[in-house]
């Protein structure tokens, strides 16, 4: 009997609780797989006392006979799933031979991580170099530049891909000015040895997430961000830079949508959202989004507020904004990756 896959996806804006689902129904599976995003997502795990807050390795690390994939759809920065790998083992957690990452994957290069600081910031990015890492993996090439280098093609020349990313910081360089090129260059060698490292964790066989199916493996496909955040779908351009909806799961997941059994939504009653855009039931409007941006959001952190205000007088005002506040704090909106307030409204 061959298994099947289980799609989980958040319906509204993200950080509606995924993670806590994926390890609550997580027993009923063989393999959790990601598909989309990369070092953007914070999922937040707490077990035992002990907590994590996973970007890039998906969730039921808690779950010891549980394969981990992250498939070809994923955005990967070399370094930080390295320092993630480490965060893991450190709380007593081995994944050798449990967590796999697909060879075609694409790598954030230190450029992109550059150029999204440098041009991120209006939409509300988390400076990740997500979007510009998407941008080169569908732009391919520029003359004769390659542009999008996946994990394979580093493994397979490495001295190759250091020149490809030194023509890539220079192009960067040329425009956003020439003090970020020292930087990236100590970056591009930072990023060489990451990736070496991770190589260990990379599978080379396109088919191996069908063959584990194929001998009655159950995967549950898990989704980064959430559909309000579509690239295509969502409100445009304060979106992620990927798709979101259950269907991509069969495209950035590396199995056939024949084997789809259901698709689970994930929704919280007081809706938040992280960064700019449309938040039609935001409490304060925009109060609070202008608020919840000032210094890229940094301004009024989860310590910040919780010096600053009173959560009874804020829960007692007949001002919605305050009203936020105080739901911010007791509900602890604040982004697992940035730190930033979550912007709050109604269901």
């Amino acid at each position: 009997m061959r298994g099947y896959s289980d799609v989980l996806i958040g319906l509204q804006y993200g950080d509606e609780g995924k993670a806590r689902v994926i390890d609550d129904i997580a027993g009923a599976y063989g393999v959790i797989a990601r598909f989309n995003g990369g070092a953007n997502a914070g999922h937040t795990l707490e077990c035992g006392g002990r907590r994590i807050v996973l970007r890039q390795v998906p969730s039921g690390i808690f779950h010891p006979d549980l394969v981990l994939y992250e498939g070809s759809g994923c955005v990967v920065h070399a370094q930080k799933n390295l320092s993630e790998i480490k965060q893991v083992e450190a709380l007593g957690i081995t994944l050798d031979g449990r967590l796999q990452i697909s060879e075609q994957a694409t790598l954030i290069q230190p450029h992109h991580v550059a150029l999204d600081k440098c041009t991120g910031e209006k939409i509300g990015t988390t400076s990740n170099g997500i979007g510009p890492a998407y941008a080169d993996r569908a732009l391919r090439s520029d003359r004769n530049a390659l542009k999008n280098l996946r994990l394979g093609d580093v493994h397979d020349d490495p001295k190759k891909a250091a020149e490809i990313m030194l023509e890539n910081a220079r192009g960067v360089a040329a425009v956003h000015g020439w003090g970020l090129f020292m930087a990236l260059e100590k970056d591009i060698e930072e990023t060489i040895a990451a990736v070496h490292d991770l190589k260990k964790y990379v599978c080379t066989d396109p088919l191996w997430l069908t063959n584990l199916v194929e001998s009655g493996k159950k995967v549950l496909f898990e989704g980064a961000q959430a559909v309000m955040l579509d690239v295509t779908r969502g409100t445009v351009p304060y979106v992620t830079a990927s798709n979101t909806g259950a269907g991509a799961a069969y495209v950035g997941g590396d199995l056939a949508p024949c084997y789809h059994r259901k698709t689970i939504g994930v929704a919280k009653l007081i809706m938040s959202r992280v960064g700019n855009g449309p938040f039609a039931s935001e409490f304060g409007g925009k109060t609070s989004e202008d608020y919840c941006s000032a210094e890229r959001g940094n301004k009024y952190r989860k310590e910040v507020e919780a010096a600053a205000y009173n959560l009874d007088d804020l829960l007692k005002s007949d001002d919605l904004f305050k009203i936020g506040i105080a739901l911010r704090m007791l509900g602890n909106e604040y982004g697992s990756t940035t730190g930033r307030p979550r912007r709050v409204g109604m269901f």
